[in-house]
């Protein structure tokens, strides 16, 4: 008899600690950031915003990319910097867009303010820095998804140049992606 409670407290226990970390299921129903979710949205702006021009990898490369990105993404809208907030110091500074959208999304809804984070393992940090409040009133193309961290909902994001020629690649992309579903 003492042996079942003791099974049965141990199975008990052993439930009640939830999923594998193996698991894909997460308690907010998103995706988890992977490495590979990472490698697309990974909290990073095209130089091309920054009036800068673009040595980040081939045409080809940068097509293929895009287009992950553009499948993937939870909401792809034209957007404007509405403020830059710093917070933090030292290693631990990281900056909080504030994004209002000034067109219809291409995909997704937005009924009110985005914020996303550029932190200091960005590949956009030290543009992001350099350039503060000065990113207000900027605008860019912002392809965005939403993940489960930890039990957090967090936006990960790439931010493109917004240019009428990245406007009809990413419409172009999208019909693809329609497509070949």
């Amino acid at each position: 008899m003492r042996t079942q409670r003791l099974t049965l407290l141990a199975f008990l226990v052993l439930g009640a600690c939830g999923p594998s970390a193996t698991s894909s299921s997460t308690p907010l129903g998103l995706p988890a950031y992977t490495a590979t979710s990472a490698a697309l949205f990974d909290d990073t702006m095209a130089s091309e915003i920054f009036d800068m021009p673009s040595a980040e990898q081939t045409p080809a490369q940068r097509q293929r990319q895009l287009y992950g990105r553009v499948s993937e993404a939870d909401v792809i809208v034209q957007v404007r910097v509405s403020t830059v907030t710093r917070d933090g110091t030292g290693e631990d500074v990281r900056y909080t867009l504030s994004l209002s959208a000034v067109a219809t999304p291409l995909r997704g809804e937005v009924d009110a303010p985005i914020e996303v984070v550029v932190g200091p393992t960005s590949p956009s940090f030290a543009l992001v820095r350099s350039e503060d409040t000065r990113l207000v009133g900027r605008q860019l193309l912002l392809l965005l998804k939403r993940f489960d961290e930890s039990g957090t909902r967090t936006n990960h994001f790439r931010g493109e140049a917004a240019t009428p020629a990245n406007v009809a690649q990413i419409r172009k992309l999208m019909a693809l992606d329609e497509l070949n579903e």
